[in-house]
């Protein structure tokens, strides 16, 4: 990130700033969470619990997606690699829990 801030400082702070933005041959934080949105929809209705193993970008846009956030908000909720969101159903999106995970480091 810091070597794409250094060559290409506007397009980085646009894509950060804008969720209808994407990288070059990405996806934008809009079309994630769309995408999401609809796989979480069709998790609704399952009886049985799923587990989705991803990474913090698509985690933001499913936390979006399940507790109404506006898209430009997602860019702003930060999770670190190897954390844990739980979610639960019951007529509505619940969030259950967040566990953050910085590194064996710390």
């Amino acid at each position: 990130m810091e070597d794409i801030l250094a060559d290409e400082p506007t397009i980085l702070s646009g894509w950060l700033a804008d969720p209808k933005s994407a990288a070059a041959d990405g996806e934008a934080m809009a079309t994630v969470q769309r995408r999401i949105g609809a796989w979480i929809d069709q998790m609704a209705t399952q009886a049985q619990p799923v587990c989705a193993i991803t990474h913090p970008m698509t985690m933001r846009a499913a936390l979006a997606h399940t507790l109404g956030f506006p898209p430009a908000t997602t860019l702003n909720i930060d999770i670190a690699p190897l954390s844990c969101i739980r979610l639960s159903f019951n007529r509505i999106w619940r969030l259950q829990g967040l566990e953050t995970h910085r590194g064996i480091s710390d």
